[in-house]
């Protein structure tokens, strides 16, 4: 299986979107954040161009692509600032599923 190429993707038009829910979600208590990472989850399928889709709440991930290849999303505040990565737990922790998975991370600065 090759795995979904992710330059085909408008990467910073999803960021864009990300940026404004987040700026929205600045207001709101801990307990939305799950609604946080729907809504940008929803906003990576919405602009896969029908190369993802969203799985909702899925033991095996969070979209699979047209091959069956899973992918993950993970949102990691400062992803990408300064030349250091933050920690991201990448671990499943539904159970091990020996389905191998491709990690989406969020950048958030």
């Amino acid at each position: 299986m090759k795995p979904l190429n992710f330059s085909q993707l408008n990467l910073q038009k999803i960021f864009d979107k990300w940026d404004k829910v987040h700026e929205e979600f600045k207001q709101y208590p801990k307990q939305s954040l799950g609604h946080r990472s729907y809504l940008c989850e929803k906003i990576i399928e919405s602009e896969s161009n029908s190369k993802l889709n969203y799985l909702v709440d899925h033991s095996l991930g969070d979209f699979i692509d047209n091959n069956g290849l899973y992918y993950e999303s993970k949102e990691v505040k400062d992803a990408f600032k300064r030349h250091t990565t933050p920690e991201i737990v990448v671990k499943n922790f539904r159970g091990t599923t020996g389905i191998s998975k491709i990690y989406l991370c969020n950048y958030r600065n």
